[in-house]
């Protein structure tokens, strides 16, 4: 039997401060579905938050995430340690500012949050042993990602009275899971004795996922492109992000590679899902065409890298340039494989074509004056390129 120092895992907790700042982040990022959220706590205080919706833009959703990692970091659960820490990081009206609805709110949050204590560590306790159904893969993923035993991973569970906001979120400090306290299904949609849907199990090994990719080598690798296959498979990504006989793109590369590495991120936690649901019912997707909902370059991605990921997670392979090399070829193959959407339709065009005959009427065609264009070229090299 293996040893529990040996064997990695999931920290289930929960944190009033950090789920209230998670709801405030949200109004931000999600303002109509945290509008949603806030409804349901029925209290005024909280209904306000909308009031503040934080500064929108990178610089604030950095500082934002870098707060909310400290909370984490910090265990900061009351709201005095909370004004200090954002006082650390915001100007001094600003936090006046922040203060006036933020303390309010979070009194109120405390009042929820301290009703609902039982269940909620009811919910801590089920998580913490349901997670044995991806506890090996999980093992192994930190030495497919070369992640140390040490850095655990915590996922902090959110809760909400009615509407919850999302699944998950991560960052590298810690993942966490939203979940509602009022029940809308049949229990036997639930995992026994808690709040949490059957079908959202996975949740927390999919953000888990985001945490190990955050903290890896192979992402610094990617970002750097240190190595020819870690380029290549930076190129055939972004490939994926370009507009069929579209060249003149509103993003550079350097800008296009985020989007590149966004969507491999994306794939791996999303693999983790498809080996998730193949272990405990048998199939990777219930549809074969959606692996990851709402980003296609993701979802296709992810397609084409489940079974090579699997592979690397069954064995423990470190994630490396060997990986990387397969996976690009993968990418190169779908992308060759869709051009060739119905061969016989396209040969029999371009024969007709070059007997000078129409494809509609079967006629002559009549000769056109052929003359050069650099741009008409490009636009058609391109259109080959990606077609």
């Amino acid at each position: 039997m293996e040893n529990v120092q040996n064997t990695n895992f999931i920290k289930f907790r929960s944190n009033p401060m950090y789920s209230f700042y998670g709801l405030y982040r949200n109004c931000m990022q999600n303002p109509e579905m945290a509008k949603n959220a806030i409804e349901g706590f029925e209290d005024e205080r909280l209904n306000r938050l909308m009031d503040i919706i934080p500064e929108r833009g990178t610089n604030a959703r950095i500082k934002s995430d870098l707060i909310h990692k400290q909370i984490g970091k910090l265990n900061i659960s009351d709201y005095n340690g909370f004004k200090d820490l954002m006082s650390t990081h915001l100007s001094p009206q600003e936090v006046d500012r922040l203060d006036k609805i933020l303390k309010p709110a979070f009194e109120a949050y405390s009042l929820f949050y301290e009703r609902n204590k039982e269940v909620i560590n009811q919910n801590i306790e089920v998580m913490n042993s349901a997670q044995s159904v991806y506890k090996n893969d999980l093992n192994n993923l930190y030495k497919c990602f070369s992640i140390p035993k040490d850095k655990q991973c915590c996922c902090y569970l959110n809760p909400f009275p009615k509407n919850k906001i999302m699944d998950g979120i991560s960052n590298s400090e810690n993942v966490s899971m939203d979940y509602s306290l009022t029940k809308n299904e049949v229990s036997d949609n639930y995992i026994e004795k808690s709040n949490i849907l059957k079908r959202k199990a996975s949740t927390p090994f999919h953000e888990t996922t985001h945490f190990l990719f955050f903290n890896s080598q192979f992402k610094k690798d990617i970002e750097n492109e240190t190595s020819p296959q870690m380029k290549r498979l930076v190129d055939s990504v972004i490939k994926s992000f370009e507009k069929k006989g579209n060249q003149n793109n509103k993003f550079n590369r350097e800008q296009m590679k985020v989007f590149a590495i966004g969507a491999i991120n994306e794939a791996f936690a999303a693999c983790s899902t498809a080996l998730y649901n193949e272990k405990t019912m048998g199939t990777p997707v219930a549809n074969e065409n959606e692996w990851y909902h709402g980003w296609k370059q993701a979802n296709d991605l992810t397609r084409q890298m489940y079974p090579l990921f699997k592979e690397y997670v069954e064995n423990g392979k470190p994630f490396d340039t060997e990986f990387a090399n397969k996976l690009s070829n993968s990418v190169e193959i779908a992308r060759l494989k869709s051009k060739v959407t119905n061969p016989l339709k396209e040969n029999k065009a371009s024969l007709n074509e070059l007997r000078g005959l129409s494809t509609i009427t079967k006629v002559p065609n009549k000769p056109h004056k052929i003359t050069y264009d650099a741009n008409n070229l490009r636009l058609y090299q391109n259109k080959k390129q990606n077609g």
